[in-house]
C-alpha cells in the first residue's frame, strides 16, 4: 500500500462514518478497497474525491478493485460513481474491477445496463 493512502482513508472514515473504507491486501500495482455502507447520493459525493486521490497513486496498467461485499444498497448515483471511476481509470491507462457484489446491488447494476461494460469478478473469485 502506498504510504499516504492509509492516512487518507483513515481521515475519510473519521469524517464519514456512514460509509467506511478499508484498504485490503493487494498485489503489486493493485489496490483493493473494501467499502462498507450504502452507496447513495450523499455517500457517493463524499467518496469520489478519495477515490480520485487513490487512483492517482496507481501506476499505468495497475488495478483498482472495489470490494462491495458490505454494500447492501446502491442508488443510480452510486452506479454513476462507479461508471465515472471506470472512465477515469481507462483514461489514465489503468484497470478497474468490482468484486464480491451482493445480489441486490448486482441487480441494480444490471438493471441500469452497466454490467455489460464493467469488469465484475465472479462471486467465487
Amino acid at each position: 500500500m502506498k504510504s499516504g493512502i492509509g492516512t487518507t482513508v483513515a481521515d475519510y472514515n473519521r469524517a464519514h462514518p456512514e460509509l467506511t473504507l478499508t484498504v485490503g491486501p493487494g498485489i503489486k500495482d493493485q489496490i483493493l478497497i473494501k467499502i462498507n455502507g450504502r452507496l447513495d447520493l450523499e455517500t457517493s459525493t463524499h467518496l469520489k474525491p478519495i477515490l480520485d486521490s487513490i487512483i492517482k497513486t496507481i501506476p499505468a496498467g495497475g488495478l483498482l478493485t472495489l470490494d462491495l461485499e458490505r454494500v447492501d444498497y446502491i442508488s443510480s448515483t452510486g452506479v454513476g460513481l462507479l461508471a465515472t471511476i471506470l472512465v477515469q481509470t481507462i483514461k489514465q491507462s489503468k484497470k478497474f474491477s468490482l468484486a464480491r457484489i451482493q445480489a441486490p446491488v448486482r441487480k441494480v447494476i444490471e438493471l441500469l445496463g452497466f454490467s455489460s461494460f464493467m469488469n465484475i469478478e465472479s462471486p467465487d473469485a
